[in-house]
Order: C-alpha cells, then structure tokens, then sequence
C-alpha cells in the first residue's frame, strides 16, 4: 500500500512541476523590445504604377485571408495604404519539449507608390496561458523565442505580396 501511495505522490508532484514549469516559461527567456517586435520589408515594383500596386495588393489581402473584408480597417486609393489585422500561430515549446500552439495577432500596414511598395507587420499579441489552460489572455508577445517566430512567418507572408505584385501577368489576360 506504501509503494502505490509514493507512486501517486510522486505522480502528483511531476505534474505539478510540469505544469507550474509550463506556465512560468512562456514569459521567461531574453526579452525584444517593443521597437524590435515588427518588421518592415520595402520593395523596388519598376514599371509599376501606385494604382496598379493598390489594386494588386487588395486582390492579394482578399485571395490570402479568409475573408478580406474582416482584415482590412482602412483602403486609401489617393494615398496608396491598406491598414488591417491578421492572426497567425506560434509554437510554445517547454524544457519537457511539448509544444503548444499560440494564436498571435498583428497589425499590417501595406504602403504603395509608384515603383514601390513598403510591408509593415507589427503589434504583436498572443494567447497565454499556454495550451488552452484557462485562456486565451491576449498579451504582448515580449519572449524571443515567439517573437522570432510570428516575424519569421510575418516577413514570409511579405515576401508572397511581393511575388503577387511582381507577377506580370495581368488579371485580364486569361
């Protein structure tokens, strides 16, 4: 009866350890500061006019989410500035090596002129407490790990809007 009631306290104590590690770690770990927590990308677009950029990055919001009409905030043809929101996931990987996917909110901000275009990602949030465990708690993502990571697939998702604006294949020759 001994060795089963030490086994349950022993039991009992990994998956607090595992728990409490869990929640501690999310926040722990170097920190980026808020002036680091975003990336631009500026792009050369010869031979493309600030409309045609316009035009072309509106069809690119609507085609690569689910509904462009729920991401854009703000169009501005005569300035040539489409404002919106996305959401991405992050991985959360604990010392124990589970790994649990975030939700992450930005803010994009996609600027074009003529021969030019300027992609801002920013405003960085995600879901804590990590696993779904008595969530979601919208908060800055500040940890490198996380932040790193919503960037990295941020600045990849740029680089299809630069692919899409250079295409020179017009909509209307098919």
């Amino acid at each position: 009866m001994k060795i089963k009631e030490g086994f349950v306290k022993a039991s009992s104590l990994l998956m607090l350890i595992v728990f409490l590690q869990g929640c501690a770690s999310y926040s722990s770990g170097p920190q980026v500061p808020p002036d680091k927590r975003q990336v631009t990308i500026i792009e050369s677009m010869p031979g493309k006019t600030k409309d045609e950029l316009f035009s072309k990055a509106m069809e690119w919001v609507s085609l690569s989410y689910n509904s462009g009409k729920h991401v854009v905030d703000l169009t501005d043809s005569k300035f040539g500035t489409i404002v919106g929101n996305g959401m991405t996931t992050f991985e959360w990987d604990s010392i124990i090596g589970a790994g649990c996917a975030h939700n992450s909110k930005y803010k994009m901000r996609i600027s074009v002129k003529d021969e030019k275009v300027r992609i801002m990602y920013s405003g960085l949030i995600g879901t804590f407490p990590p696993c779904g465990m008595g969530g979601p708690n919208w908060q800055p993502l500040t940890s490198k790990v996380h932040v790193n990571s919503v960037l990295n697939k941020l600045s990849a998702e740029g680089q299809t809007l630069i692919a899409y604006l250079k295409d020179s294949k017009n909509s209307d020759d098919w």
